[in-house]
């Protein structure tokens, strides 16, 4: 009784496999890693781009050969150092600008955000209100640019750790302090780097070792993106990652069905009866 019972789940086993790698075959949503690289960020209509391509004219002069977006993009910011009515920078009265650095920083960090073609991996779906569908979360930020960053503007203010979550929200939807939030330098918010880096649009950044593979947003427009090579590795794991839930979650739903299998095989599971006590 025991051998029959191991011999039928060994060849249904066997049977479960070769059905799944008919369907791996077939089923489109299992994505690759080429997927991972050949996607973009939902976010504005107006702005933003399915798939990534030559963008002649961007102002984000490190995407203008691959680009998620389009020209225009980051306008609002280099004039107002507000971008799309949605995110003002400069939301504290000490100040009424950023320094020039910061402002750099934070303008080629907007281009990543934006423009960058290389975050598929990393895509999400949104978590805060504001007209955008998708967001990234734990991009693996070179900590050599973290500290570039932080050291350009620690000496900033602003009122909340985390802009995509805290603020309030002014009729036209521009984030404002909320009543009673003290406007601090961001050395004082954030007290270190690496929090700056993670907590200030809500963990999208997650501040790596240089020796491990990273991204950066500052690099020579002349040149590679520096940033492909970190999302190939990515893209090749997450897509690993994506077929092993599939054929997971197909498989759970193969078993919790008790109908017929495939070859006239019935599910059956397996019953254990106690042996009589010997005297």
């Amino acid at each position: 009784m025991a051998g029959d019972q191991f011999s039928q789940a060994m060849w249904t086993f066997f049977v479960v496999i070769l059905i799944w790698q008919a369907l791996h075959v077939a089923d489109s949503r299992l994505r690759t890693a080429d997927d991972y690289l050949d996607t973009c960020m939902e976010l504005l209509k107006s702005h933003s781009k399915s798939k990534p391509s030559p963008e002649p004219g961007l102002e984000c002069p490190q995407y203008t050969k691959k680009s998620c977006c389009k020209a225009g993009v980051t306008e609002d910011f280099e004039t107002k150092e507000n971008w799309q009515n949605i995110t003002n920078y400069v939301h504290c009265p000490q100040k009424s600008s950023l320094s020039p650095m910061c402002h750099k920083m934070f303008f080629d960090e907007l281009c990543f955000f934006l423009c960058s073609p290389y975050i598929g991996p990393w895509i999400a779906p949104a978590t805060h209100d504001e007209p955008v569908t998708d967001r990234f979360t734990d991009v693996p930020l070179c900590a050599s640019e973290c500290n570039s960053w932080w050291e350009a503007c620690k000496g900033e203010y602003t009122c909340h750790e985390n802009w995509y979550t805290d603020f309030d929200r002014d009729e036209n939807g521009l984030n404002v302090c909320k009543a009673g939030a003290e406007c601090r330098t961001y050395e004082a918010m954030y007290r270190t780097a690496s929090n700056f880096c993670e907590i200030i649009w809500d963990r999208s950044f997650k501040v790596v070792p240089d020796e491990e593979p990273c991204m950066k947003f500052t690099f020579d427009p002349a040149g590679p993106d520096p940033n492909e090579e970190t999302a190939r590795k990515a893209a090749a794991s997450s897509a690993i990652k994506h077929q092993g839930m599939s054929f997971l979650q197909w498989i759970c739903s193969f078993f919790s069905d008790n109908s017929v299998f495939p070859l006239g095989f019935q599910w059956r599971k397996p019953v254990f009866e106690p042996k009589d006590n010997e005297d």
